[in-house]
């Protein structure tokens, strides 16, 4: 698969560093009948064919979103660095043929918001096109995630918001205010291009955090047989551990909850499961729920329908042959799913399970530490991410001991603040009886919603 996606980000790069306008710009005379096409026009038109092959090419080479994603990215990356690029004070003619193209192909719904809110934005800022521009490529990635609920549509707008931002940031004083119109520069000054490059910069460190907090480690999107968090108004929290079972964890982890008289989650990895099966075993005599983590800790949304069915069905068969109990829950690595995981969970009447909270224990903080993050920002409908195995990038061999030294602390401090401890399946069950959970996105295990 990496080597299907090396492919797609290469040919995205080499089609981008193809330089249609430079050398079209180098051609005296127009094209067409009567020459009314003049080099600008013919060189954006072919870079944006160009950047339109670049997601097609990618579909026939590994027909996946994150293939297609990559010769995107590839495209614009090429794009921008390529020889006889045009001079930075044409904007238009810049990165839109690569941005628009790319759109056109991968994204073409997000082409049609995108053109419809530049227009209404046209007309509202008195037919100041780069103002527009600039204003939807900031909007870009709230566009593509309304537009197609997907992560990845969400991450390739989030790139076109950021070359977008650098080619039209110097529209910025006209959106301030600062003055009431910009005037056109034969070529850049240095203070232009700092602008550019700090706006830039700011976009994607926005992003980034942006991703990190929620995408990466707290879970992120829209979608059917997807479940988050409970009811805020009442005092349940779900507490989970995910790529488990381990050893050198668990069995403590079993201790502290049996303790406590305390239920919870456990997202196991299959492969885990089978190598550890009598502390599978023990996880579920003791009362506590099990759900699933995949069969080999994947990353889902790089392996296509097949790839992302087969690590699914084969940890549902290895944990009923394990623990007798059959998953109704499902958890993707790291929390990134797509569309085949969510049809898979209408398919197989499964919940995805994400998170509210996540303890952070992977960043190897202290124990306090990662009780007090946890603390302040609780609150009734949570559910709780922490791990009895695995570490960053391994599945296995992992540093837990924060779990095991502040999982009681942080037990305690909840009961004394009088919150209930539930699976997450009972939380589900209390949030669908109340009406409340977090969003659009709490539809229970079971429900035969046949809707997209």
């Amino acid at each position: 698969m990496l080597s299907s996606l090396y492919l797609s980000a290469s040919i995205g790069l080499v089609l981008g560093l193809i330089p249609a306008q430079g050398l079209c710009r180098r051609l005296r005379g127009g094209f067409g009948p009567g020459g009314r096409l003049g080099p600008v026009d013919v060189g954006f038109a072919l870079s944006f064919l160009l950047a339109a092959a670049a997601p097609v090419a990618a579909r026939l080479v590994h027909d996946t979103s994150v293939s297609v994603a990559a010769a995107s990215a590839g495209f614009i990356v090429g794009f921008a660095f390529q020889p006889l690029r045009p001079p930075l004070h044409l904007r238009p003619h810049r990165t839109l043929p690569a941005v628009t193209g790319v759109a056109a192909a991968a994204a073409p719904w997000l082409l049609v918001y995108g053109s419809a809110l530049w227009l209404a934005l046209y007309l509202m800022t008195r037919r100041s096109d780069g103002l527009a521009t600039l204003l939807v490529g900031l909007a870009t990635p709230s566009l593509a995630g309304a537009a197609y609920q997907s992560d990845l549509a969400t991450v390739l707008g989030g790139l076109f918001a950021i070359v977008l931002t650098f080619d039209y940031a110097d529209e910025l004083p006209v959106l301030f205010g600062v003055v009431t119109r910009r005037k056109r520069q034969s070529s850049p000054t240095w203070r232009t291009l700092a602008l550019r490059l700090a706006a830039a910069l700011a976009v994607a460190l926005a992003l980034s955090l942006f991703f990190f907090n929620r995408y990466v480690y707290r879970g992120f999107g829209m979608g059917l047989y997807l479940f988050r968090g409970g009811n805020p108004h009442l005092p349940f929290i779900a507490v989970t551990f995910d790529d488990g079972p381990d050893p050198n964890v668990t069995p403590a982890v079993l201790d502290i909850l049996r303790q406590r008289g305390v239920k919870a989650t456990f997202f196991m990895v299959g492969s885990h499961a089978e190598d550890h099966w009598e502390l599978a075993r023990r996880v579920v005599e003791e009362g506590h729920e099990v759900g699933n983590h995949t069969y080999s800790h994947r990353n889902l949304v790089s392996l296509g329908r097949a790839g992302t069915c087969a690590e699914f069905l084969r940890a549902q068969e290895a944990l009923k042959a394990v623990t007798g109990v059959e998953p109704r829950l499902f958890r993707p690595p790291r929390g990134l799913y797509n569309r085949y995981i969510l049809e898979l969970a209408r398919e197989h009447r499964v919940t995805v399970a994400l998170w509210t909270r996540s303890s952070r224990d992977w960043l190897e903080l202290r124990p306090d530490e990662m009780v007090r993050g946890l603390l302040q920002n609780v609150r009734g409908g949570d559910v709780l991410l922490f791990h009895d195995g695995g570490n960053l990038i391994r599945t296995t061999g992992g540093w837990r001991q924060n779990v095991v030294e502040g999982l009681p602390v942080l037990l305690d401090e909840l009961d004394a603040r009088g919150f209930k401890f539930v699976t997450v399946s009972e939380l589900m069950i209390i949030s669908g009886l109340t009406g409340q959970g977090d969003g659009l996105e709490m539809v229970p295990a079971g429900w035969g919603d046949d809707r997209e």
